[in-house]
């Protein structure tokens, strides 16, 4: 088989290595349903760490911030500092800095988060195309990259990132690729049983992605009630 063949073959396989693994752990870790975190708080040790993730995205990121706006974590310093007062102490350092769960600060975190689908994708790249065993890795990276760098823009408004961003990110926040996934990752904040993808195809493929068209004529979106019911708040 043609060399390029096989590269493009790795590529693709690589990808849906990559988006799978990221919808599956957001849904199944960072949105765990009751029952799963039961089963975690039995269990304990390395458990408890899900727990703390879970606790960080699904209760401060998603129904702690953010709470009237998309664009808007805190509706003044009060609220923060309430929030800070909520806290329990094992979580106080964790969730401020990953900046309320914005992102993901610890190389630790991110690198458990990537450490499967690295494997995977080298495996695909070392079996169709070793010399660019780099490509898979730096595919399997993407997933870490959008959450850690890409997701906290997406919650900044167009006027913030024409303000506050450098120059290269200003150019990547006109796109019609970052309004896109912008609106995508609006509606996971509207139903956190859809669209967990940063990096997208994954969502489609498990059927738990809502479709989002590519030019959004109709505005303000990020205050408008989706026209999906929005789930009921679940505790820690």
């Amino acid at each position: 088989m043609d060399i390029f063949i096989r590269l493009l073959i790795a590529v693709a396989v690589s990808y849906v290595i990559a988006t799978l693994w990221e919808s599956a752990v957001h849904r199944g870790v960072l949105h765990a349903d009751r029952k799963r975190r039961l089963n975690w708080r039995r269990r304990g040790g390395v458990f408890h760490l899900l727990r703390k993730a879970y606790f960080s995205h699904h209760i401060v990121h998603h129904q702690l911030t953010y709470r009237t706006d998309f664009f808007v974590q805190f509706d003044q310093e009060e609220a923060r500092e309430r929030l800070d007062h909520r806290l329990p102490s094992t979580m106080e350092e964790r969730v401020r800095k990953n900046r309320y769960g914005l992102t993901i600060s610890s190389w630790l975190e991110n690198g458990v988060f990537i450490l499967i689908p690295s494997m995977l994708c080298m495996g695909v790249f070392l079996l169709l195309a070793p010399s660019f065993v780099w490509l898979g890795v730096g595919i399997a990276f993407m997933p870490m990259l959008l959450s850690r760098f890409i997701h906290p823009l997406l919650h900044m408004s167009e006027g913030e990132c024409e303000q506050d961003l450098p120059r290269p990110l200003r150019t990547l926040s006109r796109t019609t690729l970052f309004r896109w996934l912008q609106r995508y990752h609006f509606m996971h904040h509207q139903d956190h049983r859809c669209n967990f993808n940063l990096f997208p195809g994954g969502d489609f493929l498990l059927g738990v992605g809502k479709k989002v068209g590519l030019v959004c004529s109709q505005g303000p979106w990020w205050v408008r009630k989706s026209d999906v019911a929005k789930p009921k708040s679940e505790s820690a």
